[in-house]
């Protein structure tokens, strides 16, 4: 009976260690990456898919416990602003998000930037997420590097700068942004400006709200469209006058497919109306 017991509570401890051990694996997928030096520039915000985060230079940072959420087919925009540490290096971000969750950063999953040499200046890209990424929790890597074309790795250390990890919420289902053209139309002896916008796809979205705000801070009531509207064109604004900027921030029935858009604006020639 001793000899049982015995064998048993081996066999139980063998248990424990091996569900510790795939708990530990579980844990620590993810290759490591870290910049060795902080002193010549960092990451002072992240902004993406709901996170706007502001930090303090590290060589790596876990942030994981920050995330955003973005939905299949959508795009969203990834910005960082750059701070230096007394001399205005070239810098780059590039960022991977582990879309199929295989917790490997694969070249399909990286986007990178354009470059900046300016204090505070900011660096953007587009990330559009494919149709058949996996829901749920994945993870972002977001690395800062040193150079006009530096060599980006997801994994390993590098000289200069900073990693940070983030984690992204992928909602299932797809979202489709609306697709709206817009037309800029000028009154020069008016002096002022219509907006108008062909309908032309309303996404996934069954109406649009569009919330429009003027530079001269008059205020606009949101303008909001049915589907039955798709392929028409509406007024948006009338009689803006020359000098004066809009924007139009466009809520749907899915709010996670929100975009803003900025209209453009022509000012006629001071002495001749006769171009415009």
């Amino acid at each position: 009976m001793k000899k049982s017991f015995t064998e048993f509570t081996k066999a139980c401890c063998v248990l424990v260690f091996l569900i510790l051990t795939a708990s530990t694996g579980v844990n620590a997928q993810y290759c490591t990456s870290t910049a060795t030096d902080i002193d010549d520039a960092w990451m002072t915000n992240v902004t993406f898919a709901g996170i706007d985060y502001d930090s303090e230079a590290s060589l790596y940072s876990d942030f994981t416990a920050i995330s955003g959420t973005v939905v299949p087919g959508a795009t969203y925009t990834f910005s960082t602003t750059v701070s230096f540490g007394g001399f205005n290096y070239t810098e780059k971000a590039g960022l991977w998000i582990d879309w199929n969750q295989n917790e490997v950063f694969d070249p399909s999953e990286f986007y990178t930037t354009a470059t900046c040499n300016t204090e505070g200046c900011v660096l953007t890209t587009q990330v559009e997420v494919p149709v058949d990424a996996v829901p749920g929790e994945t993870r972002m890597r977001v690395q800062l590097r040193f150079g006009t074309n530096p060599t980006f790795t997801p994994c390993g250390s590098f000289p200069y700068d900073e990693v940070e990890d983030y984690t992204i919420n992928v909602q299932s289902g797809v979202c489709t942004p609306p697709n709206f053209t817009y037309t800029v139309v000028n009154d020069c002896e008016a002096d002022n400006y219509d907006v108008t916008a062909l309908l032309t796809d309303f996404g996934t979205s069954t109406f649009i709200t569009v919330y429009l705000t003027r530079s001269d801070a008059v205020p606009v009531n949101p303008v909001t469209l049915i589907f039955a509207l798709q392929g028409q064109t509406v007024n948006i604004l009338n009689n803006i006058p020359f000098g004066v900027t809009v924007s139009a921030s466009i809520e749907g029935s899915n709010p996670i497919c929100n975009l803003t858009r900025n209209f453009a604006q022509e000012i006629c020639p001071a002495e001749n109306d006769e171009p415009c």
